[in-house]
């Protein structure tokens, strides 16, 4: 039967990578509520246009980047626990071509269909052709994002295996200045739309940051301590 131990390492382990995860997770949210904010300064029209062009997106990221996420990480778990360090970066490397291979074909065909799929879903009544074409620009911009975005999940997923999780909580703090910045700077050309440019752009400079980080600070210092460890 379950038993209560009291408060161990292990516990006050736990304790501190969720607490970075609940830190990064709110910075995140910040994002969102930068963009909102920031949109509803172009009219009326554009935070709805923001809530609709992002939509398709927001669909494929909970259903192919969360199950994905769940997958790999007992895995790379398990790699760590065993301190396959060669394995972890094969195991990172292959997944990431495979995302690379599916997901680049997939958004190039969802942003040719964009103009489709949003007269189906969205135009009738109230919603004209303008909106159409302008929800059209604001998901195609945001589906850029996508590739990037899926293989994300394979960085913090490792990250999270190799307990560095206050390193996403740090970037996260960069990206959310960095996404305020973005915004203004593409807002001035090309409105609402350019706001979601912003977030793909944040998105691909979060996937560069934590991979670097990943592959040439964590996993050699980890490296370099279990040797280090090991000798002594």
């Amino acid at each position: 039967m379950p038993r209560w131990h009291g408060i161990t390492a292990a516990v006050r382990e736990v304790k501190r990578q969720y607490y970075a995860c609940i830190a990064g997770a709110l910075l995140m949210t910040g994002t969102a509520l930068t963009d909102q904010a920031m949109a509803s300064m172009l009219g009326p029209r554009s935070n709805s246009a923001l809530s609709y062009g992002s939509k398709l997106v927001a669909l494929s990221l909970s259903l192919g980047a969360t199950a994905l996420g769940t997958a790999v990480l007992p895995q790379f778990s398990r790699l760590v626990a065993t301190k396959d360090w060669d394995g972890l970066r094969r195991c990172i490397k292959t997944y990431t071509r495979l995302v690379i291979l599916i997901t680049v074909p997939a958004t190039i065909f969802l942003i040719l269909c964009s103009p489709i799929l949003i007269r189906i879903l969205y135009q009738r009544g109230a919603f004209s052709e303008a909106d159409t074409q302008l929800v059209v620009t604001v998901q195609s911009f945001y589906l850029v994002r996508l590739p990037f975005s899926v293989a994300l999940v394979l960085v913090t997923r490792a990250i999270t295996a190799v307990k560095a999780n206050i390193v996403m909580t740090v970037v996260s703090i960069g990206t959310l200045i960095l996404n305020a910045l973005f915004n203004y700077i593409f807002m001035l050309k090309f409105g609402v739309a350019g706001i979601t440019l912003s977030t793909s752009a944040c998105s691909v400079f979060v996937f560069i940051t934590l991979t670097v980080i990943l592959f040439y600070y964590i996993l050699p210092k980890i490296e370099l301590a279990k040797s280090s460890s090991g000798l002594l």
